[in-house]
């Protein structure tokens, strides 16, 4: 394993070892006496985790893979369909820091994961007073820089590429407006696929 690479997996596995702290940590707060958890209404959230991207080059295992940090905020609307039971809207807008590198003879690629635009639909059920479970599903739309570089045909190309996401989070209610909660969402483009965990903290209006 390259210096790059071990470098770039401590890193992934550090950010790792925060996000099951983050996830214990909201587990610890669940216990606590709290409100009722809203599961309706407008909500604002920060999001931040672990970025597992993966080239589809070849279609098998040995497909570059990498990891890095996703950052963002994400906005929503839930409307309530029943007792403890909504549906809602999400928009969110992403960075992350995941980037691959392929050197084959003298080609030397590089590929550079930006910003990340997403809309789509949850539904939410209340599992506790305290604990909401969500699913969600939509479309997102990823920017990526590609560095192809070779002595005859040098060029950058930076692209839009939609793609779909599907997810399912817990969030944990601190009271009747703010939250904390966990997420693993899958995303799929041309040649990429995405899995992501994050941590959120929001607040509900």
């Amino acid at each position: 394993m390259s210096a790059a690479r071990r470098l770039s997996f401590q890193h992934a596995r550090n950010i790792m070892k925060k996000f099951c702290f983050l996830a214990a940590s909201a587990v610890g707060l669940a216990t606590a006496p709290a409100s009722a958890a809203e599961t309706a209404g407008a909500r604002v959230e920060a999001v931040i985790g672990l970025d597992r991207a993966q080239l589809d080059s070849f279609g098998t295992r040995d497909d570059p893979a990498e990891s890095g940090v996703v950052y963002g905020l994400g906005v929503g609307y839930d409307f309530a369909v029943g007792r403890g039971v909504s549906l809602g809207i999400d928009l969110e807008a992403t960075e992350s820091s995941a980037r691959f590198r392929e050197v084959s003879g003298l080609d030397d690629n590089t590929y550079s994961l930006g910003r990340d635009l997403y809309a789509g639909a949850r539904v939410t059920t209340s599992l506790t007073d305290a604990v909401n479970l969500y699913f969600k599903a939509g479309y997102t739309n990823l920017s990526i820089r590609r560095d192809l570089i070779n002595p005859t045909f040098p060029e950058i190309i930076e692209s839009n590429d939609g793609g779909l996401r599907g997810g399912a989070g817990l969030q944990i209610g601190l009271g009747r407006n703010a939250y904390v909660g966990t997420e693993y969402r899958f995303s799929t483009y041309d040649e990429l696929d995405r899995h992501q965990g994050v941590a959120t903290i929001g607040f509900r209006f």
